[in-house]
């Protein structure tokens, strides 16, 4: 399946997040032990490539480690996919602000 236009602007914000903060695909990796199969897959916006029953949990996992918040990480995909109403948030409310290590 094609993934929509929302999906991949979804998905593209993940990845600027990912950039902003500096970290790499294998960085996520390592850190989620996610395969960088599925993370690959999250920012090209072929969720269905991610099991149905781990997408949420690798989703919010790759938004933690991307130092975004996840509950806003997951509700604008509950948005996406219909689940949820869809609110007057924007995308640019899933980055939080950098984090100073």
């Amino acid at each position: 399946m094609e993934p929509t236009s929302q999906t991949i602007s979804f998905c593209d914000e993940l990845r600027k997040a990912r950039e902003y903060q500096g970290l790499s695909l294998a960085e996520i990796a390592h850190q989620t032990f996610i395969p960088k199969e599925y993370l690959e897959a999250l920012e090209d916006g072929k969720l269905d490539i991610i099991p149905q029953p781990i997408q949420r949990g690798v989703i919010s996992a790759y938004a933690r480690a991307a130092r975004m918040n996840s509950e806003k990480v997951l509700r604008t995909l509950e948005e996406l996919q219909g689940i949820r109403p869809k609110s007057e948030s924007s995308f640019l409310s899933l980055i939080a602000p950098p984090v100073k290590v």
